[in-house]
């Protein structure tokens, strides 16, 4: 998902830009939130090798803080260039572009996602379901 939200991000960006639209695009990590969201899914309740469990984590309203910040915060946009296409985390910071995989940045990939969410998006609105 993580990976999804940064090439779509990015392929929005080139498509507001091509268009001379003045949007900024980027993707947003609330950090390790506490939702309750994972308890009670089928998937949860697998045995899966699980990742250790996050040392601190969020309450909602501090999970949004993020994106909150990504949204208004008026240094984003008067500092556009270096904030566009960009992974925020938190506290409201950039992601060091040596920490991004590569394949975060290949526009090929990201175009091709573009499409295939337009398929799918089309589908579903045509089927009413998946």
């Amino acid at each position: 998902a993580k990976l999804a939200n940064i090439l779509f991000a990015g392929e929005l960006q080139r498509r507001c830009d091509e268009r001379g639209v003045p949007i900024l695009s980027m993707s947003v990590d609330p950090g390790a939130t506490a939702t309750g969201r994972k308890r009670g899914t089928p998937l949860a309740r697998t045995r899966l090798p699980a990742a250790p469990p996050p040392t601190t984590s969020e309450q909602p309203l501090q999970g949004a803080a993020t994106q909150l910040f990504a949204a208004t915060s008026p240094i984003v946009r008067e500092q556009a260039e270096e904030w566009k296409v960009r992974y925020v985390v938190p506290p409201g910071r950039v992601e060091r572009e040596e920490k991004m995989a590569e394949v975060a940045r290949d526009g090929e990939i990201a175009e091709r996602l573009w499409w295939t969410t337009e398929s799918v998006v089309q589908e579903v609105l045509e089927k009413g379901s998946l």
